[in-house]
């Protein structure tokens, strides 16, 4: 009765069985029947005279203060909820910029935790139109 092959192959890795002579020169090689090509050359263009970049539609470097209360810009941007989305000035461009609308119940909240607890001296507290506050 002939031995499992599992239990086979375990005992010709220990040394227990000899080896066939036809199992011993049995390796495979892989092998690449593709035609190698040569490289492809790299094309290098001259940049004596770039081509200007107008830049009208930028985000805004300059502060946006809505109601008196300094608001981080956002666009009104659909992909806004997309984690690898990072708005662009196209998307400024395109959609506009969002609104900051706060609530009053939330200014009340919000008045009442800084009286509580005051933000240090250096820094600056930023309106988020995401969420109103």
């Amino acid at each position: 009765m002939p031995l499992p092959p599992a239990l086979l192959a375990r005992l010709k890795k220990r040394g227990l069985i000899k080896l066939d002579k036809s199992e011993e020169g049995e390796e495979v090689f892989a092998e690449n029947y593709d035609e190698e090509s040569e490289p492809a050359q790299e094309i290098t263009l001259p940049m004596e005279n770039p081509l200007p970049v107008n830049n009208t539609h930028a985000i805004s470097p300059v502060p946006i203060i809505e109601n008196g209360i300094l608001v981080f810009e956002c666009a009104q941007c659909p992909n806004l909820q997309n984690p690898y989305h990072n708005c662009v000035a196209y998307c400024f461009e395109r959609y506009g910029r969002r609104k900051f609308f706060s609530d009053l119940r939330n200014l009340r909240l919000k008045n009442r935790m800084l009286q509580r607890y005051p933000l240090p001296s250096h820094w600056l507290e930023v309106g988020d139109p995401g969420t109103g506050r």
